[in-house]
């Protein structure tokens, strides 16, 4: 028995031609298999921003979709695909070395890798920790909230309340360790209510420096008696491959200074502030 695979990757510098390996097919005589890294789409979208995450995430969930299906491409990533040339195909070698000459943006192909061995879940694993990454388990990827959609969301709903993305510095906050943040959200109604939107799925070292920057501007306003809420919305990261972000998690959820709020749940935000009576802050600058 035979088998084939392709490496799926996306090109973080297209002048260069540099790309980065993000996910891995492969078949034989049975079901096809596809996994995909969220940690390598985490890095795509610290390089290349938002935007480009957003499309590579979706591509990568339909290609995700017409794996777990063996439904015919005929849309998503593979809209452009000629359908007269591939009507009626499943997702076999033709596809895919079509694809290896032809899908040359964000998301490309790599060549079509015979195996004279038959695919299984064990080959299959082992190939995606080789070749794509080592870190994550090939099972389908859990479905987590786009923290960034979350963010929008909730800016639009209370951008009559709060400011957002706000710099903060030492003449309008005294007592910051650093003479200016960058915050979430800040606003007022008496006392300051501020807060961030954390995506826990991202590399520790942007979720310390955005929760630094939020601690400090809630412990300045605390000693002097100012701070009224402070919320975090963020879900729970994946202890057993997170577990640095878990554990800060944790630690802020234990914070008796923080309101830890789930994605699913940031209307309580916009609650609160309409219920308070929050306004946005008019910094003197």
């Amino acid at each position: 028995m035979s088998s084939f695979y392709s490496i799926i990757y996306a090109g973080i510098n297209p002048v260069a031609g540099d790309k980065l390996a993000v996910g891995l097919f492969m078949r034989g005589a049975g079901k096809p298999r596809f996994a995909w890294s969220k940690n390598r789409a985490a890095v795509v979208r610290d390089l290349m921003g938002g935007d480009a995450y957003k499309l590579l995430v979706y591509n990568l969930k339909a290609l995700q979709r017409q794996s777990d299906s063996e439904a015919q491409l005929s849309g998503g990533l593979f809209a452009e695909l000629p359908a007269t040339e591939f009507s009626g195909q499943h997702l076999q070698e033709p596809y895919f070395e079509y694809l290896t000459k032809y899908s040359k943006n964000l998301l490309s192909f790599g060549p079509v890798t015979s195996l004279e061995i038959e695919a299984n879940e064990e080959r299959f694993s082992s190939l995606f920790h080789l070749l794509v990454d080592d870190q994550q388990e090939t099972a389908p990827v859990a479905q987590v909230a786009d923290m960034d959609s979350v963010r929008q969301e909730l800016r639009d709903r209370t951008s009559q309340y709060v400011n957002w993305d706000v710099v903060v510095d030492q003449t309008q906050v005294p007592g910051l360790l650093m003479p200016s943040v960058e915050i979430g959200f800040y606003g007022r109604n008496g006392q300051d209510v501020i807060g961030e939107v954390v995506d826990f799925e991202r590399p520790e070292y942007h979720i310390e420096k955005q929760l630094y920057e939020l601690n400090d501007v809630a412990r300045a306003l605390n000693d002097v008696q100012r701070l009224g809420k402070a919320f975090v919305v963020g879900d729970e990261p994946n202890k057993k491959t997170r577990p640095k972000q878990h554990a800060t998690w944790i630690v802020f959820r234990a914070n008796k200074r923080f309101t830890v709020v789930p994605s699913t749940e940031s209307e309580v935000v916009e609650e609160h502030m309409e219920k308070e009576g929050v306004r946005p802050v008019a910094f003197t600058l």
